[in-house]
């Protein structure tokens, strides 16, 4: 990633009509797509009341063992904006 600030976009594409089906994500920087990636599957169903849509941390269960949760990005986010369509 570039260093300063950035303009971080993903937008997901549902491609399967089933409950859970997956799609296509794609990530841009800047305006400018730097990947995409089939997602196999989805979650089928809301979480419940600890599992949340988290911003700079992850409050509940991380989505990696890569890192014990709460892993607090430590600079600033200035605005997000969730797009659902």
């Amino acid at each position: 990633m570039p260093s300063g600030s950035l303009n971080i976009k993903m937008d997901y594409k549902q491609e399967s009509s089933e409950h859970g089906g997956g799609g296509t994500a794609t990530l841009y920087v800047n305006g400018k797509k730097v990947g995409s990636e089939k997602i196999g599957n989805t979650v089928p169903l809301r979480f419940a009341v600890t599992e949340t849509t988290d911003i700079g941390m992850d409050l509940g269960s991380p989505v990696t063992p890569e890192y014990e949760a709460p892993f607090e990005y430590p600079n600033r986010i200035e605005f997000v904006d969730y797009t659902l369509n």
